[in-house]
């Protein structure tokens, strides 16, 4: 079993580009599902139910330290695609040895908002995207995660397509 310890390190890239996009922290989304209230006869109260296959908004924030023609370039009203490869540390727990285990998260999404952040003398200016995503994929260990596509029809957790039935009554 690994236990895993640290986050080492991470690139982001824009759109399969090969060269990482500056100096960043991201905060990744969330994944909250849409939820009913369910009521009536039979039912002591109100119930929140999950309704299957519908998750809330997922943002994304990207913290560049300075403003960059890679901010920018988030201002293009076209689908932006970004990917976060990151290194983690684990300790295999039999052996006390320490290695590497691959993270990727990607997305998919338009752009909510854009911060050029502030000007102050010797500090970075802080600036900011955030995106919404439709398409959301972590990877572990060269594993697929999770993976959401909110246009596609596509929720997967660990391998199990968490949409089969519903996709086989709508004939998908």
């Amino acid at each position: 079993m690994n236990t895993p310890e640290v986050l080492t390190n991470f690139r982001l890239y824009y759109d399969g580009a090969k060269d990482m996009m500056g100096v960043v922290d991201v905060t990744v989304p969330d994944i909250e599902p849409l939820n009913a209230s369910l009521k009536g006869a039979g039912i002591l109260g109100e119930i929140s139910v999950p309704i299957l296959g519908h998750i809330g908004a997922m943002a994304m924030t990207i913290n560049f330290r300075t403003i960059s023609q890679d901010v920018n370039l988030f201002n293009m009203p076209v689908p932006h695609v970004v990917d976060l490869r990151g290194a983690m540390q684990v300790q295999d727990t039999a052996s006390g040895v320490r290695k590497v285990m691959p993270v990727r998260i990607s997305g998919q999404g338009s752009t909510k908002k854009t911060s050029f952040g502030k000007f102050a003398v010797g500090e970075g200016n802080d600036s900011s995207v955030e995106l919404e995503l439709t398409r959301f994929n972590l990877m572990i260990d060269g594993m697929e995660s999770i993976l959401i596509d909110k246009l596609n029809n596509l929720y997967t957790v660990n391998g199990v397509d968490c949409l089969s039935d519903v996709n086989k009554a709508l004939g998908l």
